[in-house]
């Protein structure tokens, strides 16, 4: 199943390609307790379908517009939406605002221009969950350490209340937003003041949604406490093992999108875990473009939904499938950095090839060349920041535990962000 052609497959993200809400990932949460690895793919694409045609933005195509103040979409019927710039998606925004020229390169996550009270310039995190408390808590905690933004994350919460009639999820985007709130008024930052002074419920509110913000949308950056972590572990599905496979076979729309942006098409490197890993498992996908560890393969983002999930999801769970129901140990998916045989800080600093790396975030690292992953570790977006390659790191968690991501953007590309621009800390952890 290799592919020869690297041009046939990455191709520049211009005005004209598909918009697919999913530049962090249409993530979906399947407990394979209760939904079994071999149907997930059919109910993802369920629900990919679902949320396509019900969103006339995420079918339509982008197209120029001399307003530089707003973007114009078109959709399949030839009618026409234009979203103002201040509210758009955030992928038509950065279309918009940096027209993707190559010697521009943007942060994915960078901050909203100007104010933008209904956040919709945040990503929507889409989460399907069987039980609403871990549903409230994959939320939370996906925004709170992607966007180290508790506003953010009540904001998400907010949008994606809109439309429900109570607290009974009618589908894959409702949740019990009382829960959500009190997962993020009580998940304990280093600043919690900043949750509770965005998020408030009003009980009295006959709309959709009773969750408002009061004062100005402040940004919080914080780490998660190992006391915070060991509550939230408790609290989510234990027996979610499908979990790593599914989000990280459409996180590859972020890398994909950055690299596009970096103007990158191939090779890519690969680093991290042993060596002999892909000789032991085998690798899932393998071509002349990219080779993402042992778990997915990249598809461009301007392909249909129905070839990234064939060629994508299908394969990862299958392959995650047969690793726990076929003896083969979770910890088989654990990836490890050593100093001395995997330094990637070192191989970073000699690169300026796009970069994917993969390691087990318990495995403390002495110093900032080789990273650090203990929970007194600076920040890895402090860590990172020097390094010129566009750098993407997967941190995978027994398999079936959960995930750190961290997609730092160098500052120092094509001169594309100015002097000392700080970079928050997008990590995310989800157990």
């Amino acid at each position: 199943m290799a592919t020869k052609d690297c041009a046939l497959h990455t191709v520049d993200m211009l005005p004209g390609e598909s918009v697919f809400r999913a530049y962090i990932g249409l993530i979906w949460f399947i407990p394979c307790s209760q939904v079994p690895l071999t149907s997930a793919v059919a109910k993802v694409q369920q629900g990919v379908n679902s949320l396509v045609k019900g969103n006339p933005i995420l079918a339509g195509t982008l197209r120029d517009t001399s307003d530089t103040g707003s973007v114009l979409v078109e959709q399949p019927d030839d009618a026409f939406v234009t979203v103002q710039q201040s509210t758009a998606p955030y992928s038509l925004q950065e279309m918009d605002a940096c027209g993707y020229d190559q010697n521009r390169f943007s942060r994915i996550f960078e901050d909203m221009p100007g104010p933008t009270p209904e956040i919709d310039g945040l990503p929507v995190l889409v989460v399907r969950v069987t039980g609403l408390a871990c549903g409230a808590a994959a939320v939370a905690v996906l925004v709170h350490h992607c966007f180290a933004d508790a506003a953010g994350a009540a904001a998400v919460a907010y949008r994606i209340s809109m439309g429900c009639e109570d607290s009974t999820p009618l589908s894959p985007l409702c949740y019990n937003r009382e829960s959500i709130s009190s997962v993020l008024s009580k998940f304990n930052p280093a600043a919690p003041t900043c949750v509770e002074h965005v998020l408030q419920m009003d009980y009295s509110s006959d709309s959709a949604s009773n969750l408002r913000f009061r004062g100005p949308i402040a940004r919080c950056q914080f780490r998660i406490t190992e006391e915070a972590l060991m509550r939230l572990r408790k609290t989510v599905d234990k027996d979610n093992c499908g979990t790593n496979a599914l989000i990280l076979a459409l996180l590859w729309r972020v890398w994909t999108r950055a690299l596009r942006i970096h103007g990158s098409k191939c090779p890519f490197t690969y680093a991290g875990g042993p060596a002999d890993m892909r000789n032991h498992i085998g690798p899932l996908i393998e071509n002349d473009c990219f080779y993402m560890g042992n778990l997915i393969q990249p598809v461009p983002m301007s392909a249909p939904v129905a070839f990234v999930l064939d060629k994508t999801l299908g394969e990862v769970a299958s392959y995650v499938h047969k690793c726990f129901t076929g003896g083969i140990s979770p910890a088989t998916l654990r990836w490890y950095m050593d100093g001395a045989e995997h330094d990637i800080g070192s191989i970073l600093a000699k690169t300026d090839s796009p970069m994917l790396a993969f390691s087990n975030m318990r495995r403390p690292l002495a110093d900032i060349h080789h990273l650090c992953f203990g929970m007194n570790c600076p920040p890895l977006s402090m860590q990172l920041r020097s390094f010129d390659a566009p750098f993407m790191f997967f941190a995978v968690d027994d398999g079936c535990a959960g995930f750190l991501l961290n997609s730092n953007l160098p500052t120092s590309v094509c001169g594309a962000i100015a002097g000392d621009l700080e970079f928050a800390d997008y990590a995310t952890l989800v157990y």
